[in-house]
């Protein structure tokens, strides 16, 4: 071999070799990448589906444990204790349209506001078969859950030691791959995170905080669930330097504050720049809200009184032929029974009451807002016809089918294609203000709340469309000669512009019962400022009062039927008369076609058919 050739040969071995280093090189690098994702901070976490949601059972998420076991968090059931109420399992795709279903074992005497459980299902019906669980008292169906958004495939075989005391199952504020920023929001971190919570020695007589487990003695596993604080109360962070701590029940001890179940705390941690450190967040109740109830309730009282009162006085002026006054007789009393409702709700959480009542609600508030859009309705119409005698006067017979016929329609979809006989009260209705406990809670989802929003919203709607034409058709009637020298048009039109702007007075205010749809699931952070837009709703009866019954037209229309004088002989003058009697010659005065003729008409009557020349024959 030449030394050329030999030359080439020490080239291309060099290539080679730093080629081959390279991707040795390159390998490691990738295996030192790998190595860095797999220090990811993703907690575990088993899966997990909604939990029950319902007026009688509410609870947190449903905990997949194993293929056998489910653990319910913070299960509230309110309802009577005993033996009756039972968990059933079942194979269909609902309970409804299942013909067989399997009781479950439970390890829990539900004797607690608040509780958290395990469930061991059937052997031979786990969660690799069944589809839903439910909850009857004495064969009744209370409510479900369902498991079809579970991948159930991932489940871990069954292992009675997943439910064993040592396990603490505590909620935790972010998913299994976030914590929370410095500016407390869920983000993406990079640090995994200890929880680093206290454990205290404890048991159902009492606990020792100055005896702490050890790490070995117990395991942490979280769930997820975010925190979501009722409208008086505030998220606040317990400070590492407060004595707290988890205790056997799995629920947060605070020194010196208070015991928080599930729904009311949950654990993170604050990702900074080089670490995350361990975060408590709690619901705390603030000390302003007990003063909240002496702005909300009062409202409602006040309004429900105000439709009363409106309903009585237009009661008394109502004329016959007024078909628009028994248009507002109609949305004032349904309105008033609406309001009745809400206040019973407010006040007392009986489940028998509040479904009686809750449905009594749902009917009324539909009625009254269809009869606010017929009251905009009849206006345009007097409008558009404002001779009096050209009116369609059956039009009050249809009101009443179209109002009645659909305020039923929403009561049956309510009661057939939801949960037995619970209504769909949206949770916006009923606000939780001041020092009041006992109240009616409905958990109604929001498409739910949408049967008795949907109403709400064509009123709204159609009664705006209403009013905007209203306006061009007065002006078209103030130009038009044969309708502005009409007695009808000159002793109406005045209170037709006055109701015009009365109505746009009350829908501004009946917009405020939509804004529960955007607030429905979170309410604002500023309570006070919540509390201002829940006192407007409320006084949606005063508003209706004052601009219906305070005018100066509807006041006089009440002035002169009350104080309407019956005329006395004295009063024309009469005194010294003689009162007229009945005989043959004045018989005819009586008569119903002439009940005005006097006696010397008669006479004069006689005498010209006397005159009249008789019969030529």
């Amino acid at each position: 071999m030449s030394e050329s050739q030999l030359s080439v040969m020490r080239v291309f071995l060099k290539l080679v070799l730093i080629c081959v280093c390279f991707k040795l090189i390159s390998a490691q690098q990738n295996d030192d990448s790998d190595g860095g994702d797999s220090d990811f901070p993703k907690v575990y976490m088993d899966q997990q589906v909604s939990g029950f949601n319902s007026t009688n059972i509410t609870s947190g998420p449903v905990i997949l444990v194993d293929k056998r076991i489910v653990y319910i968090t913070d299960f509230r059931y309110f309802g009577p204790h005993g033996d009756g109420l039972q968990f059933w399992v079942g194979e269909g795709i609902s309970p409804y349209n299942d013909t067989e279903q399997y009781p479950v074992m439970t390890h829990k005497d539900f004797t607690e506001y608040s509780s958290n459980f395990y469930l061991t299902l059937p052997e031979e019906h786990g969660l690799d078969s069944i589809n839903y669980l439910q909850l009857r008292y004495q064969d009744q169906p209370l409510d479900y859950v369902l498991f079809g958004q579970a991948d159930r495939k991932l489940l871990k075989n069954h292992d009675p030691s997943n439910m064993e005391d040592s396990l603490y199952r505590i909620p935790k504020c972010c998913k299994a791959d976030e914590y929370y920023d410095v500016e407390q929001r869920c983000a993406s971190a990079s640090t995994i995170l200890d929880f680093n919570i206290k454990i205290f020695e404890s048991n159902e007589t009492g606990l020792d905080p100055d005896v702490i487990l050890n790490s070995s003695d117990y395991r942490i596993i979280p769930y997820y669930r975010k925190l979501k604080c009722a409208p008086q109360e505030v998220v606040m962070v317990i400070p590492s330097t407060e004595l707290h701590g988890i205790i056997y029940n799995k629920t947060l001890i605070v020194q010196g504050q208070d015991i928080y179940n599930h729904r009311e705390f949950c654990v993170d941690g604050l990702n900074s720049s080089q670490s995350i450190d361990p975060l408590v967040l709690v619901c705390m109740q603030t000390l302003e809200s007990s003063k909240e109830l002496n702005f909300y309730l009062p409202a409602l009282i006040l309004s429900t009184l105000c439709f009363a009162l409106s309903t009585a006085a237009y009661g008394v002026i109502l004329r016959r032929k007024d078909i628009h006054k028994r248009c507002f007789i109609m949305f004032s009393s349904s309105m008033c029974l609406a309001f009745v409702c809400l206040i019973v709700m407010q006040v007392q959480n009986s489940i028998k009451t509040c479904n009686a009542i809750g449905f009594v609600f749902l009917l009324t508030v539909s009625l009254s807002f269809l009869w606010l859009l017929i009251l905009c309705l009849e206006l345009l119409y007097q409008v558009i016809r404002p001779i009096e005698d050209k009116r369609y006067n059956p039009r009050w017979y249809w009101y009443c089918g179209i109002s009645f016929g659909l305020s039923f329609l929403t009561f049956l979809i309510s009661l057939l294609t939801g949960e037995q006989w619970i209504p769909d009260v949206p949770n916006s209705f009923i606000m939780p203000y001041g020092n009041i406990s006992n109240m009616c809670e409905f958990q109604t989802t929001l498409p739910r709340a949408f049967i008795v929003f949907t109403p709400i919203i064509v009123s709204i709607v159609g009664s705006s469309i209403s009013l905007i034409a209203l306006q061009p058709c007065i002006n078209r009637n103030e130009k038009d000669k044969l309708i502005n020298s009409h007695f009808d048009w000159i002793s109406h039109s005045n209170n037709y512009k006055f109701l015009y702007r009365t109505y746009i007075m009350i829908i501004i205010v009946a917009c405020f019962w939509l804004l529960g749809i955007f607030f429905y699931s979170t309410q604002l952070d500023n309570t006070k400022t919540q509390l201002a837009l829940d006192v407007i709703k409320a006084s949606l009866g005063i508003v209706t009062f004052v601009g219906f019954v305070g005018n100066k037209y509807t006041r006089a229309e009440i002035s002169d039927k009350c104080h309407k004088k019956k005329f006395t002989e004295k009063d024309l003058e009469l005194n010294g008369y003689s009162t007229p009697t009945s005989t043959p010659e004045t018989q005819l005065d009586n008569h119903e076609d002439f009940p005005l003729m006097h006696q010397r008409n008669y006479g004069n009557l006689t005498t010209f058919q006397s005159s009249r020349p008789g019969p030529t024959g």
